[in-house]
């Protein structure tokens, strides 16, 4: 589920979010799974709202999808919920590995 989006998509409006929720259990802890939001964003960036964005070539809404691929194939940087406690990363290492592969591979 740490990865997985929600799209509710109408004529005039739309819901983007992980399907994972909030949770607030992690509030504050730095322990959250960022990939699923950022996938979620990448989404609304895709059905564009009449934005056309773009980056490194790749429409706007492709270069999240893409950047979180990345920073899953080089897996060193994964959050506790695909990982494990042991190796998982804090939600911010994640973040920064997600924003590398964007400056470095997309």
């Amino acid at each position: 589920m740490g990865m997985a989006v929600g799209c509710n998509v109408g004529d005039r409006h739309a819901m983007f979010e992980p399907i994972h929720g909030s949770a607030p259990a992690l509030a504050g802890k730095d322990k959250a799974n960022p990939l699923a939001m950022i996938l979620a964003v990448g989404e609304a960036l895709a059905v564009g709202w009449g934005v056309s964005a773009t980056m490194s070539g790749l429409p706007g809404g492709e270069v999240g999808a893409a950047a979180v691929a990345a920073a899953v194939r080089e897996g060193t940087t994964l959050p506790a919920d695909l990982v494990g406690e042991a190796r998982g990363a804090p939600m911010s290492k994640v973040g920064e590995a997600v924003r590398h592969a964007i400056a470095e591979h997309v």
